[in-house]
C-alpha cells in the first residue's frame, strides 16, 4: 500500500474548491494527506478550505508567487513518496488512488505515473486521448505523445525522489512550465499509463487558463531543433505552433516580431508554420 500526498495550488477558486477536495475525501483508497498551497488568495478559497474538517488536509500560507512556486512547496512539504498533483477546479473518479496504486504496484521501474483524463464542459465528458488504450509502459513518450495528450497536472503522480534529481517546476515560466516538468520527468525516468479515464480537466472554471490570452513563453523557443530526436522536434514544433496561432489570431504582431528577432535560429521554423497557418485559413475560407 503507498501513500500519497496530494498536492493543490490554490489562487482564487471559491467556486470549485470545495468540490475538487472533496473529491480527494471520497476517494476509495483513503490512505493519502491534501496539501492545499494558498498562493495568497483574495476571495474566499481559504475560508471554505479551512471550514472543511479533516484531519489529512495541510493548509500552507505563502506569498504570491504563482502555481509553479505553490506546487514546489507542495512537492518539499509532501510527506509520501508518491506525489499526485490536482488542479484547485478539477475533479477525480473515486477510483483514481486506488487504480493509480495498482498501476505503481504492477509497473514498479516506472516513476511517472498517468491516466486517462477527459474534460468536463458542465455535463458532458470529452476524453482527452482516444488513441493509448494500452496499460502499461510508454517507451517513448515524445512519439505517443504526437499521437494524443498521455499527462495533465490532475492526472499525474510522480515519485518524491524525481524532484531531488531533476529539479522543482520552473517558476520563470507564465504557461508551459507543466509540459516543461513532463519533458524532463520523460527523458529521465519510466512512464506507466493507465487507460481508464480517472480525471476530469474542468472548462471554464474562474481563472482558468483556457478562458485567458495564451502567452507564448520563451521555453517553447528555447531548443535546438536539431539536437532532439524526430519525434522530440515534432512535439515542440506543434505546441509553438498552435500557440504562434493564438498570437496571430490575436494581432499580437509585436510580440510574435521580437520572439523570432530573439530566437533568429528558429526564424526558419516560426516562417514555415507562420505560412502553413494563412495558408490553411486561406483554403478554407475558399472552400467555404
Amino acid at each position: 500500500m503507498k501513500m500519497f500526498s496530494v498536492v493543490i495550488p490554490l489562487y482564487n477558486k471559491e467556486t470549485s474548491i470545495k468540490n475538487t477536495i472533496e473529491s480527494v475525501l471520497n476517494q476509495s483508497f483513503r490512505d493519502f494527506e491534501v496539501i492545499v498551497v494558498n498562493d495568497a488568495s483574495t476571495d474566499n478559497s481559504l475560508k471554505i478550505v479551512e471550514s472543511i474538517r479533516d484531519d489529512r488536509i495541510r493548509v500552507i500560507n505563502k506569498e504570491n508567487g504563482g502555481v509553479s512556486s505553490a506546487r514546489n512547496r507542495g512537492i518539499l512539504e509532501a510527506k509520501s513518496d508518491y506525489i499526485a498533483f490536482l488542479d484547485a477546479d478539477d475533479l477525480w473518479d473515486n477510483k483514481y488512488l486506488l487504480i493509480m496504486n495498482k498501476l505503481i504496484n504492477d509497473f514498479t521501474d516506472a516513476s511517472v505515473f498517468s491516466c486517462q483524463f477527459g474534460f468536463l464542459n458542465n455535463n458532458n465528458i470529452s476524453p482527452a486521448n482516444n488513441i493509448h488504450k494500452e496499460r502499461g509502459y510508454i517507451e517513448d513518450y515524445f512519439l505517443e505523445a504526437n499521437k494524443a495528450p498521455l499527462i495533465h497536472t490532475s492526472s499525474v503522480i510522480v515519485k518524491k525522489s524525481c524532484f531531488r534529481i531533476i529539479g522543482l517546476f520552473n517558476t520563470q515560466y507564465r504557461r508551459g512550465e507543466d509540459v516543461d516538468m513532463w519533458c524532463r520527468l520523460s527523458e529521465n525516468f519510466k512512464h506507466a499509463f493507465e487507460p481508464n479515464l480517472l480525471s476530469f480537466y474542468v472548462l471554464y472554471s474562474e481563472n482558468s487558463a483556457c478562458q485567458t490570452v495564451v502567452h507564448l513563453d520563451y521555453f517553447f523557443l528555447e531548443y535546438n531543433l536539431f539536437s532532439f530526436s524526430k519525434y522530440k522536434r515534432e512535439y515542440f514544433a506543434k505546441r509553438s505552433y498552435i500557440i504562434i496561432s493564438e498570437f496571430l489570431k490575436n494581432k499580437q504582431f509585436r510580440d510574435l516580431s521580437r520572439l523570432v528577432i530573439k530566437f533568429r535560429f528558429s526564424n526558419i521554423i516560426l516562417l514555415y508554420y507562420i505560412i502553413s497557418y494563412f495558408k490553411n485559413k486561406y483554403l478554407k475560407r475558399n472552400i467555404k
